[in-house]
């Protein structure tokens, strides 16, 4: 895959080296959660209530966004284009910064599911763009359908965060189907390699 000059810089990405860095972060960490099924469900438990891990998200989170939005001299290759909506770029700042010190002066029980949601939000759109130009690779979709995975999953729980709380509970009750739902995404990441590698 050559570099796409004059695109944005997640569209010049060579596909198959970040498929094969998603594909080997999918499957570790399925796997390790799998083997470790009923210790990880614990921490997921406890974890929405973890004031320091939601302000350390919510500080990468505000540094991602503010990345794509805001034009500065040193980062300007990375800002993203709103194309008709470029205008409100000045308001969205405002209002991110304006949520984030809102958020971390007062930390609630999902701050760590919302900052985590932010996040999950910005990783799909940097897959979105990777895959943009990559036509010549049709088991892209693969990479496509978890990226929208992660933006609808991550603006629901941004939106409702107690849903985060109410599945993980759901899933305390089955583990059986937490370790299916494990073994399922660490097969799925090790497709996605498979395919990288081999294509």
């Amino acid at each position: 895959m050559q570099h796409h000059e004059g695109y944005h810089l997640f569209e010049a990405l060579p596909l198959a080296p970040v498929a094969l860095v998603l594909a080997a972060a999918i499957f570790i960490k399925h796997l390790i959660l799998l083997i470790c099924a009923r210790q990880s469900l614990a921490i997921l438990v406890a974890s929405h209530r973890h004031e320091l891990a939601g302000r350390v998200l919510l500080v990468m989170a505000t540094i991602l966004w503010l990345l794509l939005l805001a034009p500065l001299p040193f980062c300007n290759w990375i800002e993203i284009d709103l194309f008709e909506f470029n205008g409100v770029k000045p308001f969205l700042r405002i209002a991110f910064i304006f949520a984030a010190i809102v958020l971390a002066l007062r930390p609630e029980h999902y701050l760590t599911v919302r900052a985590g949601s932010f996040i999950a939000v910005f990783a799909g759109l940097v897959l979105l763009k990777v895959c943009f130009l990559e036509t010549w690779a049709e088991w892209r979709v693969l990479i496509v359908l978890y990226a929208y995975v992660m933006i609808i999953a991550g603006l629901i729980l941004a939106s409702y965060p107690y849903l985060y709380r109410n599945i993980i509970s759901w899933l305390t009750q089955r583990v059986q189907i937490y370790k299916a739902l494990l073994a399922i995404g660490a097969i799925y990441g090790l497709v996605i390699g498979i395919l990288a590698i081999t294509t």
